[in-house]
């Protein structure tokens, strides 16, 4: 009977740790459920921000790669969201006489050496802007 008792109380032991545990890891649920919640309003506050910007911007990976660009950036040249999405450089706006200086700045973007310089963009209809449209890759 003594093994018996003291088997039994083993496995109290047992449960009451597992119990433990387990409240931990709801604690690290939470904690990831809050974090989520959090990344989404951050997303969602980011992505109406750049919508609501009246200057061109894109969202680029680090290879050039346009994840988004926003309404301002397509009637600034012309093209449809759906066209400079997934573009990589040289982008359709680039015009070909200044395409080393487009891509320099954007190296430089890159690399975190941020600074205010003025890129002409070419719009879809081969044009260049009459006026010098500035560019802040930052």
């Amino acid at each position: 009977m003594h093994d018996e008792e003291k088997t039994k109380e083993q496995v109290m032991n047992k449960l009451a740790e597992l119990r433990q545990r387990l409240g931990g890891f709801e604690i690290l649920e939470n904690g990831l459920k809050w974090a989520e919640d959090e990344l989404r309003k951050s997303k969602v506050f980011t992505e109406n921000l750049i919508a609501c910007m009246k200057d061109g911007f894109s969202v680029s990976d680090n290879q050039g790669v346009h994840l988004d660009v926003n309404m301002a950036l397509c009637q600034m040249t012309g093209f449809a969201w759906e066209e400079l999405t997934g573009t990589q450089p040289p982008h359709p706006y680039w015009p070909e006489e200044g395409y080393e200086e487009m891509l320099t700045a954007f190296q430089k973007a890159v690399r975190g050496e941020f600074e205010d310089c003025e890129l002409p963009f070419k719009r879809k209809n081969g044009t260049l802007p009459s006026y010098c449209e500035p560019v802040s890759y930052r």
